[in-house]
């Protein structure tokens, strides 16, 4: 990641990066250190907290105007931070999100999971100036309007869910959200089976907290929700388009998965809260 943001095509004096370690095993410092040459780097070591709470905690050490994010297992292509400072400079008060590919195309796994997310980016994202969703691996923000609005909920405990509770509340907040597509990275997110089912699950246990907090209407929800999961035709497509050296089969086979692993979640943290799964009250 690093040595792709010494590659973008903006100004290296012009950005700062902040860096959060968030307990992992292996300190990430001496990576950083190499690149502190180049770029103008803060990194902060933090225990294990989650990934909303890490992004608060950069979010509370940046200092530039406007806020860009990633991932440690993203690359960005070198044009994608003037991409999304441009937007971000002609519409200040909006939200931007740019485009994900499939760092790993031989990975089945990988590649079924950024189908999914290619899915939901296309309903939510259909009309870029009305866009409804981004992961937080690829977005911009004021740092301003971010703060107060509340930044990410840190009751989201997993990776999984707090991009979608922004989302929401951005977006009902009468702030706009623009999907610039030319801002691409692309993810090297290395899956197997195991890792596959274990990221839905969690994806499942924070979609929980996600539909007790929102504030779409639960019609708004369901119609998406549709839109995502049953347009059978759209999905046909983008198999065919996508499938590269995968069958068929096996793909739709863990796009079934994916829904299983995604409500055993959901049900297995409403047993874990102890709160209701039927009659959550939509806001």
């Amino acid at each position: 990641m690093l040595r792709a943001l010494v590659a973008q095509d903006l100004p290296l004096n012009e950005f700062e990066v902040v860096t959060v370690d968030d307990g992992s095993p292996q300190p990430i410092a001496p990576v950083a250190e190499a690149f502190m040459d180049r770029l103008q780097i803060t990194l902060h070591r933090q225990p294990n907290s989650g990934p909303a709470v890490g992004r608060n905690t950069a979010i509370s050490l940046a200092r530039s105007r406007f806020i860009v994010m990633l991932d440690d297992d993203c690359e960005p292509a070198p044009s994608w931070l003037s991409i999304l400072v441009a937007a971000l400079e002609a519409n200040p008060e909006a939200m931007v999100g740019g485009h994900t590919m499939n760092g790993l195309p031989d990975n089945l796994y990988s590649a079924v999971s950024q189908m999914i997310v290619d899915r939901v980016y296309a309903v939510h994202n259909a009309e870029p100036a009305k866009a409804g969703f981004f992961t937080s691996s690829n977005l911009g923000v004021s740092r301003e309007l971010l703060v107060a609005l509340g930044s990410f909920d840190t009751d989201y405990r997993l990776a999984g869910g707090e991009d979608r509770g922004l989302s929401d509340r951005w977006r009902n907040s009468g702030h706009a959200m623009i999907y610039v597509a030319a801002a691409t990275i692309f993810h090297f997110h290395e899956l197997d089976l195991r890792r596959y089912l274990r990221q839905h699950f969690n994806y499942g246990r924070g979609a929980l907290h996600y539909h007790r907090t929102r504030v779409t209407s639960h019609a708004g929800e369901a119609k998406t929700a549709r839109g995502i999961v049953f347009d059978f035709t759209a999905w046909r497509s983008l198999i065919r388009e996508r499938r590269g050296p995968h069958s068929t089969f096996a793909i739709i086979a863990l796009l079934f998965l994916w829904q299983a692993a995604n409500t055993a979640g959901y049900f297995w943290e409403a047993m874990a809260r102890g709160s209701r799964i039927l009659g959550i009250r939509a806001r």
